[in-house]
């Protein structure tokens, strides 16, 4: 599976670090429900304890801290200990957006990049129904960035470097989880954008469903009476199948097409002789579709048991063409 890697970036016409300006927040108030507050294990990972949240908790804290690389540099990678003390060094310290980003998709998870964002970019999101992690100072304390180098490439630190996950928002403050406390948080928007600002307005906004793969076999279960009932294996992350099932021949004809949460189908009155198609696509709690995987069957002439089908492995495929085989014998055909 291929997670397409994304980076969103909302240039700003004044200085890199400049807040953006509240005057147009919407009146409407908009509460994702469903995300856990939870309490971050370690005292520096807030960061990946929130992406935890942004997956419903069902990507842990732990995962996600496995998926991180450790480097200097919190934009390649977690910088520090993550049991450590930022102290005034900031030798222990945290990671930023991108490479939590990398480990999401590890898992899965789509999500987008912002840096230089409005807080209009973050309303846009939630109404979406993408929660956003958001990095700011702890608290919203205030914070001078520092100006370091490491391998001669040079990035920002930001003394109480924080990161939450916001859920909801209404014309004067953000709602966030915030995993140092376990605490819901409200903040003032102006307040928020001076702390989100020292970070240049940096955030992780996270669809909350992984992506679905393909179901991995289609088998034709039992043929009898003229109907012919296909089944096959769960897809990973899918919650429901988009089924069509078609006649095939000089002019394919579509007999059955529904979403569904059953893994399994059926089709009566099937004819003789002739060569049925069947299509499923797994479908994530998002929306989000597989790419589909399918199964030709041949209807067998004088036999109400069909013979059993090999397991298919789904292979990519562009075309397939719609020709009845020479001798009538179940056949499979994956696309993926």
């Amino acid at each position: 599976m291929h997670i397409a890697i994304r980076f969103l970036a909302v240039v700003l016409v004044a200085t890199a670090f400049a807040t953006p300006s509240t005057s147009s927040a919407a009146r409407a108030r908009v509460m994702l429900s469903g995300f856990p507050v939870l309490k971050q294990q370690h005292s520096l990972t807030c960061e990946a304890s929130a992406a935890s949240m942004a997956t419903r908790g069902l990507v842990s804290e732990d995962q996600i801290m496995a998926a991180l690389p450790r480097r200097a540099n919190p934009n390649l990678g977690f910088r520090g200990n993550p049991d450590g003390l930022q102290g005034t060094k900031l030798v222990d310290y945290g990671v930023y957006a991108s490479p939590v980003h990398t480990a999401l998709g590890r898992y899965g998870y789509n999500s987008d990049v912002l840096m230089y964002a409005y807080d209009a970019t973050i309303r846009s999101y939630l109404k979406r129904g993408w929660p956003v992690i958001a990095w700011i100072t702890y608290g919203l304390q205030s914070g001078n960035p520092r100006l370091v180098e490491h391998d001669g490439v040079q990035f920002f630190l930001v003394p109480h470097e924080h990161a939450i996950l916001i859920f909801g928002y209404d014309s004067g403050r953000i709602y966030a989880n915030d995993p140092w406390n376990r605490q819901v948080v409200r903040y003032n928007w102006n307040a928020f954008n001076r702390s989100w600002g020292h970070f240049a307005n940096m955030a992780l906004a996270v669809e909350p469903c992984a992506a679905p793969l393909p179901v991995p076999r289609i088998k034709v279960a039992d043929v009898s009476n003229g109907t012919i009932t296909w089944s096959w294996q769960k897809g990973p992350n899918a919650s429901q199948y988009d089924v069509t099932i078609s006649k095939q021949g000089s002019k394919s004809k579509i007999l059955f097409h529904a979403v569904q949460a059953s893994t399994t189908a059926s089709y009566a009155n099937a004819v003789a002789g002739a060569l049925y198609e069947i299509s499923v696509v797994s479908l994530s709690p998002c929306n989000e579709q597989s790419v589909a995987t399918t199964l030709w069957f041949q209807m067998p002439q004088n036999s109400t048991t069909a013979t059993p089908t090999p397991p298919v492995t789904p292979q990519p495929e562009s075309t397939v063409t719609a020709t009845a085989p020479s001798t009538p014998a179940p056949s499979a055909t994956a696309h993926s």
